[in-house]
């Protein structure tokens, strides 16, 4: 075997082995991934995990990750639909009152005795505050990886590419 083929050889297996290891990242990085989803899910903090992610990812080429925060959505829409009952119950209450107060003719003292029942039943509720319906694009996350990283599997193809361009820019040897 002459020098050129056994850099050209060494530049394949250099690659082959980056390409492992960037698919072993990759699949380190969307186990973080489902771990953060199922956390989420479960109702506990995710700030930390995602953060640990997002780092883990700028540091690893080739792992770029896409998951959803359902769990925290799934509340948000719960907490939206929650509020929204609230204001229909305030919106029964002004109805009850008009309801009550329909039996007098003059209008000031029908819209004396509308606040005076607003005022005593409004008393216990509290009106909420408007919570504006979820946006399932804001509960998606996606880190991604930079073209080049100094991790191991950067290292292996850098190793390749200069392996492959001594292999092709290296002269034939000359036998006498």
């Amino acid at each position: 075997m002459n020098r050129r083929s056994f850099f050209v050889l060494a530049a394949l297996l250099l690659a082959a082995a980056g390409l492992y290891v960037q698919s072993r990242d990759s699949a380190h990085a969307k186990t973080l991934a489902q771990a953060i989803t199922q956390a989420d899910i479960s109702g506990a903090a995710t700030t930390l995990p995602a953060s640990q992610l997002q780092a883990y990812v700028k540091a690893h080429m080739g792992t770029t990750v896409s998951y959803s925060l359902t769990g925290s959505y799934d509340r948000a829409v719960a907490a939206a639909k929650s509020a929204a009952s609230a204001e229909e119950s305030n919106q029964g209450v002004y109805a009850a009152a008009q309801a009550a107060c329909t039996s007098h003719a003059n209008s000031i003292v029908q819209a004396e005795c509308n606040q005076a029942y607003l005022q005593s039943h409004m008393s216990q509720i509290t009106p909420p505050a408007p919570v504006p319906a979820p946006k399932l694009a804001a509960y998606r996350y996606t880190d991604k990886a930079a073209f080049w990283t100094p991790d191991l599997a950067g290292a292996l193809m850098l190793g390749a590419i200069a392996a492959l361009i001594v292999g092709v820019l290296m002269k034939p040897r000359r036998y006498r």
